[in-house]
């Protein structure tokens, strides 16, 4: 695919750069910002051949299908650019705009060193045009200290001596964004995202205000975590309560109930819903004692925190795209996709581990893993989080009879 042509450069109207196309970036963040904030958005990504690519770049334009309502849907016209990693010059113009004041990336892990390179030259170009501007820069990818991440790839580019200097008005902040997306459809010869028209978006403030965070907080399209102990529960909660829950809800199904394709169905299967509301119980009871142990009883109570798990129970038993295939990332078939799985079993070990931990009264986080192997698993003391760790790993085992992908 040839670079498209661009002719907005540095002097265009952009506040906000999204890097990445793919069905979260475009189905959450380019929606939130773009379709409900209004925000002037430009949306760049890596050249591809992939089909549906091809058509974002031609008609520039993709939809938003909510809840599987036809009735629901949104088209959005954002502006795509797509470049070349060996020629990013085009769309470094576009991250040194003048009124740039919010990056956002949604790519896969194994990109971010790529992006790193193109910011960290940006932040350069950017800088010998005089651009002093706070700059807030998120990662909306789906692991822990996210944004943390990227600036540290940044930095690997980045002149050692000047990396402070360039970095000194530029702010990367940790999120948490959670809104289920489906695979992007090109049927019809149109972009579509099915997603769900739930989102949470949670995001570490700065140490400085940056306007458009705040205009995006006051609008309630994100929410400003102040203090580092109240993101580390938002994030704690979502990994566990949600992402846990989704990942074992996937491998209950797939192990035992072949033929279900969709999250949907899976719940809707009493025997799978019972054990998803055993195993939301135990994930509740510990995330309760993080919570009491950071003392913030106040800001996340009991009584939220159910709410929070009735939510999720409820947003997976009505996502009528959402493939099991898809979240146990088979449908990749890929050895990255096979290590991302691995990744994620942490949220499922975790809370095992601190209730585990508990049950030993051992009172220090640094021990909790400890726990796991002190314990002898005794019928008596067997817990749903057991079985759900079974199940995921078992599932995985799936992708040792299968030829993997090369990862593209």
């Amino acid at each position: 695919m040839s670079e498209a042509p661009l002719t907005v450069f540095a002097d265009s109207n952009f506040e906000h750069i999204h890097i990445g196309a793919g069905s979260f970036g475009l189905g959450m963040v380019v929606d939130i910002c773009h379709g409900d904030a209004g925000l002037r958005t430009a949306v760049v990504a890596r050249e591809s051949s992939r089909d549906y690519h091809r058509i974002l770049q031609t008609k520039g334009a993709f939809s938003v299908l909510f809840d599987s309502n036809q009735d629901r849907r949104r088209t959005l016209k954002p502006s795509f650019h797509y470049y070349n990693p060996d020629n990013s010059q085009s769309v470094i113009q576009l991250l040194i705009g003048a009124k740039v004041s919010l990056i956002t990336t949604a790519v896969r892990r194994e990109r971010l060193d790529d992006v790193g390179r193109v910011l960290a030259t940006a932040l350069q170009e950017r800088e010998m045009r005089g651009h002093h501007e706070p700059l807030c820069i998120i990662a909306c990818e789906n692991l822990p200290d996210n944004s943390a991440q990227l600036r540290r790839q940044v930095e690997l580019h980045l002149p050692q001596e000047k990396a402070q200097h360039l970095l000194q008005e530029v702010f990367f902040c940790n999120t948490l964004v959670d809104r289920i997306c489906a695979e992007i459809s090109h049927a019809t010869g149109s972009v579509e995202i099915p997603v769900e028209s739930y989102h949470s978006w949670i995001v570490r403030s700065p140490a400085k205000e940056i306007p458009i965070l705040e205009l995006l907080a006051a609008k309630q399209f994100i929410t400003l975590a102040r203090t580092d102990a109240e993101f580390s529960l938002f994030e704690t909660q979502k990994y566990w309560c949600m992402n846990g829950v989704h990942l074992a809800t996937a491998a209950y199904a797939y192990n035992n109930f072949k033929q279900l394709r969709y999250v949907s169905q899976a719940l809707a299967n009493p025997d799978i819903a019972s054990k998803v509301r055993a195993l939301q119980l135990e994930l509740l009871a510990a995330f309760l004692k993080r919570v009491s142990d950071l003392g913030m009883q106040e800001k996340f109570s009991a009584e939220m925190a159910r709410r929070y798990n009735e939510r999720v129970f409820q947003r997976l038993a009505q996502s009528r795209k959402d493939t099991i295939d898809r979240i146990l990332k088979l449908e990749e078939n890929t050895s990255d996709a096979v290590l991302e799985i691995l990744r994620r079993i942490e949220r499922l070990v975790e809370p095992q581990c601190a209730i585990m931990a508990h049950r030993k009264g051992l009172v220090n986080p640094r021990y909790e893993t400890i726990a796991l192997h002190q314990i002898s698993f005794e019928a008596n003391e067997r817990l749903e989080l057991d079985d759900a760790l079974q199940q995921v790993i078992l599932a995985l085992r799936t992708f040792a009879t299968l030829p993997l992908r090369t990862s593209s």
